[in-house]
């Protein structure tokens, strides 16, 4: 069992918070055991059990190994050790050699050897861990002051004064340097944790191993009533009644009835068909443009309906880490209504779609935790680099591309200019001089004359004065 950083405890079946607002548990359906949301969305499936989580990580045994499979986007190499602990902002405590136990660790921090029997990651830096044989340490304060005769199962740390922890017979709040504080129950408590509440203290722990909600117990420890020595305090003596009884804990409220995904399916079409584009071979520029689409798409509908936002995706094929083809609907009861909105975004071509079209589309597909559902990022603004470089175009590459495609225009257009200049120094050219007189010769090689009488005959071999004609002006 583990508080939430507002102070709201999650209890059942090997529960625990994966961040502020989301709390996992195991969950059995007709094809075995699932790790799902408080909602009932499958996160996990197939029969793994969760171990630990927190910061939005999951840790999991998977099924039938002692191996830790940890489904998370660190960077974490599972075959290496066991996660023993995973604290609230995502920090991760492992045993190196599991079956050793000898060990354990904060990843590329402190450690701690001895015979390990839990660990709970405080923060960033600091583990506290028991170890078999009566010892708490934390690796900022030390070893803790226990009384003589408790052996403690498990500890955790409130703050940096109150250690919390649980033996076969007692559940003890306690000064970590000394054995004063307040014995809270004299039975079983399992799984305790605690929260500062002003000057007083919440505290929650199971009556049962399996944490089941029925077995949830509450104590407000004020600060009046914190103190008293607990020096004596040992697992035989007998069982003192308890001074500050459980607070009876409210059912948690129903969760608010889920709303109906408005259908924009016309919209959608409208105004992606138009836009959609496809770049050939180039699968990535062809998601970068989609995704731009749907980032538009969604301040188009947000402006109808401020509900509408678009996915988180923070592995796979993604776009400035968003989904590029789908967008998200708030449905009021911290969950999220995934819709396909882009079939083929990538541009993909296959045997069912051999041009590889990129089309608008409707779906509606999964429900998300309202976490994942993010606001669209400004339209002309500042926006995070996307995730590979081939997707982003540099001015001086767009300019290129523009030369590259006027390159032939320009060239023609040269010819063109060159012809009409030809033409233009033709046209201001000065005419030809005609000669004053000309001979004319037929076609058998004679000369025309013309004779007294005034007839033109074409018989003469020879050019004379009769053979010769003036050229006179017109006008």
């Amino acid at each position: 069992m583990r508080f939430n950083a507002l102070g709201a405890a999650v209890v059942g079946l090997r529960r625990s918070w994966l961040d502020d607002t989301t709390w996992l548990q195991q969950v059995g359906d007709n094809r075995g055991w699932n790790v799902c949301d408080q909602h009932g969305n499958i996160v996990m499936p197939g029969g793994a059990t969760v171990i630990a989580a927190g910061g939005g990580k999951i840790a999991v045994s998977a099924p039938s190994t002692t191996r830790t499979d940890c489904r998370t986007n660190f960077g974490y190499a599972s075959e290496v050790g066991y996660i023993i602990d995973i604290g609230r902002d995502g920090t991760v405590a492992e045993i190196p050699n599991y079956q050793a136990g000898g060990a354990v660790r904060l990843l590329n921090g402190p450690t701690l050897h001895g015979a390990v029997q839990h660990a709970r990651v405080v923060g960033p830096d600091h583990l506290l861990v028991t170890f078999y044989g009566r010892r708490v340490v934390s690796t900022k304060l030390g070893d803790a002051t226990l009384p003589a005769g408790i052996e403690p199962f498990a500890a955790t740390l409130i703050d940096e004064r109150w250690l919390l922890y649980h033996t076969h017979r007692w559940l003890v709040i306690q000064e970590f340097h000394r054995p004063v504080g307040r014995m809270l129950a004299p039975a079983p408590a399992y799984s305790p944790d605690g929260i500062k509440l002003g000057d007083a203290l919440k505290i929650g722990y199971c009556l049962n191993v399996g944490e089941t909600p029925d077995s949830y117990r509450e104590v407000i420890v004020p600060p009046a009533v914190l103190i008293e020595d607990l020096s004596s305090l040992s697992d035989s003596a007998p069982a003192p009644v308890p001074t500050l009884p459980p607070v009876p804990v409210p059912a948690p409220p129903a969760p608010a009835p889920a709303l109906v995904v408005p259908n924009r399916a016309v919209e959608v079409a409208q105004f992606l068909r138009p836009r959609l584009l496809r770049f050939a071979g180039d699968e990535e520029r062809t998601r970068a443009h989609s995704f731009e689409l749907v980032n538009a798409l969604c301040h188009e509908l947000r402006s109808i309906d401020p509900r509408w936002g678009l996915l988180e995706k923070t592995g796979g094929a993604r776009v400035r880490d968003r989904a590029a083809d789908v967008l998200l609907y708030d449905l009021g009861n911290a969950t999220a209504q995934v819709v396909d909105v882009v079939a083929n975004a990538e541009g993909h071509a296959d045997e069912g779609n051999p041009e590889g079209k990129v089309s608008p589309s409707w779906g509606e597909k999964d429900i998300r935790p309202i976490s994942q559902w993010k606001k669209p990022y400004p339209i002309g603004g500042d926006m995070p680099p996307t995730n590979s470089p081939a997707t982003v175009v540099s001015q001086e590459t767009i300019n290129g591309l523009i030369k590259a495609a006027l390159a032939p225009v320009l060239d023609e257009l040269k010819a063109l200019r060159a012809k009409v200049a030809e033409l233009e120094a033709r046209t201001h050219a000065e005419p030809p001089k005609l000669p004053k007189h000309v001979a004319l010769k037929s076609a058998h090689g004679l000369y025309m004359a013309a004779e007294p009488n005034g007839r033109v005959i074409a018989d003469r071999g020879a050019r004379g004065s009769w053979e010769t004609f003036a050229i006179e002006a017109a006008d």
